[in-house]
């Protein structure tokens, strides 16, 4: 497996809580230490994306795929979400240790992302199969595709691995500079620990909890944004609500100025979160049950209609489906529509979009403030991703500085045909879109 034996999302009571902590530790500690850190590198980052797109429209093109009907000012991308990868990879390289892969600056995938695209897709593959197939199992059979997979997690491995090493080395030397990003958070936090239960761990631990990050976030991100952009060209009214609060908020994404004070988007991040309802990454949960479980209650009236409750003994493992409870009428009253006025609505006194609670219920709205007990996108409670503040923020702000600067028009009769694999779903082959620079 990729994230070796400290992966988070496999490991289980109490060495699961240690390094569980010391991951919240450091994106608590890092926010604090710079709170705007997140949101200049992802708005300055998407924002190079943007203006090589926007050069590469501008610049007559000879060498883009388009098609007879195609005009001059814009370009066909047969697949928007190979975009959404190179802004993930570069912010995450940057927040997470301060490292430019340069993807949105080259408009192309990093070696570093493709290896990591290439060992998750082949991961999920394998999952897929026959699981009792011993060279779907077994990595160390002298197959081609099992070589592939060795090569590229030895090279993952030793980047991060290289890039920790340096790190220590400088703080041990006393010579290591601040950076405020994640590793230098989370290697203050793990050496606390290491004191506090004098265990020794070692680098390869760090290399585990780096890549269990980019694990959990790599996929949610870009998919999220791939979607958010599908469906928002397909309904231009909140395209047009997104771009005029975009604009009240912020003059230009260029002025480095500002990004130094925090700056949100209400309706924005209304649409990522009604996106991650309709169309969340991770389908299905799971748990294994430390006690038994009474799910129902108890029929004290006499009503036959009511079903009995039911006991689920402990030690049992529950699947719960996120994608049915997010797209059940009970839950979330029209499920099938894009509403991002669920999470959010419009004030006419300030002209703003503000979030919406259940203490505003009494207000006249057409729809239901959005249950956020029922919104699991990042699964709940203890296991809950500890990145979702992070996840949420980083793909709030990519949406607005896209749509601020390029207009995704997509095929009137395109309909995204969704991806299976294990419990993780994303559009098939990419949504195809025509990128024009937005005026």
């Amino acid at each position: 497996m990729l994230a070796g034996k400290r992966n988070l999302l496999l490991l289980n009571g109490k060495e699961w809580k240690y390094y569980q902590s010391s991951l919240k530790s450091a994106l608590y500690h890092q926010a604090r230490a710079d709170p705007t850190l997140l949101q200049r590198i992802t708005v300055q980052t998407t924002r190079t994306l943007v203006k090589n797109i926007q050069t590469k429209i501008n610049n007559i093109q000879t060498k883009i795929n388009m098609s007879t009907s195609g005009r001059p000012d814009q370009i066909y991308c047969p697949a928007i979400d190979e975009y959404m990868k190179m802004i993930t990879q570069d912010v995450f390289g940057l927040v997470a240790f301060s490292h430019h892969f340069g993807c949105c600056a080259n408009l192309k995938l990093s070696y570093f992302a493709k290896a990591f695209e290439s060992i998750e897709n082949d991961i999920l593959d394998r999952c897929q199969r026959n699981t009792l197939l011993p060279q779907n199992l077994i990595y160390s059979i002298p197959t081609k595709r099992n070589k592939m997979f060795l090569d590229n997690r030895r090279y993952l491995r030793s980047f991060l691995k290289d890039i920790i090493h340096n790190r220590l080395d400088k703080q041990g030397a006393g010579n290591g500079t601040l950076k405020c990003d994640i590793l230098d958070k989370l290697i203050e936090t793990h050496a606390a620990k290491q004191q506090q239960h004098e265990d020794q761990k070692n680098e390869e631990d760090l290399v585990d909890i780096v890549l269990s990050v980019l694990l959990a976030g790599y996929d949610t991100v870009t998919i999220t944004l791939t979607y958010a952009v599908f469906l928002v060209s397909r309904h231009l009214h909140w395209e047009e609500r997104c771009l005029k609060e975009i604009r009240q908020c912020n003059s230009s994404f260029d002025d480095v100025h500002n990004l130094l004070d925090k700056v949100e988007y209400p309706l924005c991040r209304a649409v990522i979160l009604e996106t991650l309802r309709l169309y969340p990454v991770a389908t299905a949960l799971s748990r294994s049950l430390e006690k038994p479980l009474k799910l129902g209650v108890d029929n004290c009236d006499g009503d036959s209609s009511q079903t009995s409750p039911v006991m689920i003994p402990e030690k049992c493992h529950v699947g719960i489906s996120v994608w049915s409870i997010h797209r059940s009428e009970k839950h979330f009253p029209k499920p099938l529509e894009f509403r991002p006025d669920r999470w959010v609505r419009f004030c006419s006194t300030t002209q703003q979009w503000t979030q919406r609670t259940i203490q505003c219920e009494q207000e006249d709205c057409s729809i239901p403030v959005g249950d956020l007990n029922s919104f699991l996108a990042f699964s709940s409670g203890a296991r809950s991703c500890p990145g979702q503040s992070f996840a949420i923020e980083e793909a709030s702000l990519a949406f607005a500085v896209l749509i601020d600067g390029l207009k995704f028009v997509l095929d009137p009769n395109y309909e995204p045909e969704m991806e299976w694999r294990v419990i993780v779903q994303k559009p098939k082959g990419g949504i195809p879109a025509w990128i024009s620079v937005r005026n």
